[in-house]
């Protein structure tokens, strides 16, 4: 018992340790940023996002066999009455307004996609209410739906991730993704969205993509979705 309370606080040390280096890391980029004459204090925000380590590997056609055959399922429920159907939704309730929307896809494409992990476990997401909506919108029969899906499966794609998360992004075009790809904010992003949708918009945001507070990337983030890489 002694001994592996030993190993908690050990371990409760390293992390405490690795925290602050990161705020230090955080506040230097900062008080270099803050002392250019030509940055207004007051107009920027510091945001902390995710950040997930690529690693890539061949899909396996097993994995691609499994991802057909889900698919072949989900297209023979589309005439039965799946009202109770459980889709999947963002947790959290973000307001969206004209002044914020613009710079929202370059500070997510800094993540590299850590919100599509769960994907590997749901079959990208994609349900039967997904279908239908894709059905109704695009210029795609019944016959032709699954072997869409199956074409925009990489060649290789991310370990534990998506079945489309590749190493550029999502290799599913928009219009096929399930509905909660394009509703999802983390809760940083979320907060930091909700925060300014009703005020004075600021004019840039410090982003920090951390994993496990190692700093991957930093960048000041225009309202416009410019993007300043900080070294």
């Amino acid at each position: 018992m002694r001994w592996h309370k030993q190993k908690q606080d050990q371990t409760a040390a390293y992390w405490r340790n690795r925290e602050l280096e990161l705020d230090k890391q955080k506040l230097s980029i900062l008080n270099r940023i803050y002392g250019n004459s030509e940055v207004q204090k007051e107009l920027i925000d510091v945001l902390q996002i995710p950040h997930y380590k690529l690693k890539n590997e061949v899909v396996e056609t097993s994995r691609v066999a499994e991802f057909e055959r889900y698919l072949t399922s989900l297209l023979s429920t589309l005439d039965n009455d799946l009202t109770e159907e459980h889709t999947f939704q963002s947790p959290q309730q973000t307001q969206m307004t004209v002044s914020n929307s613009d710079n929202i896809a370059t500070i997510c494409a800094m993540c590299r996609g850590r919100c599509c992990k769960k994907g590997g476990d749901y079959h990208a997401f994609i349900q039967h209410s997904t279908f239908v909506r894709v059905l109704e919108n695009c210029d795609i029969s019944k016959d032709e739906i699954v072997s869409i899906y199956l074409s925009y499966v990489p060649e290789s794609a991310t370990i534990g991730s998506c079945i489309y998360h590749g190493s550029f992004g999502c290799a599913l075009p928009e219009h096929l993704r399930a509905n909660v790809c394009s509703e999802f904010f983390c809760r940083s992003l979320s907060d930091h969205l909700n925060k300014y949708a009703y005020q004075k918009p600021i004019n840039a945001t410090l982003v920090f993509a951390v994993d496990e507070c190692d700093i991957y990337e930093a960048a000041l983030v225009s309202n416009d979705g410019s993007k300043e890489s900080i070294s």
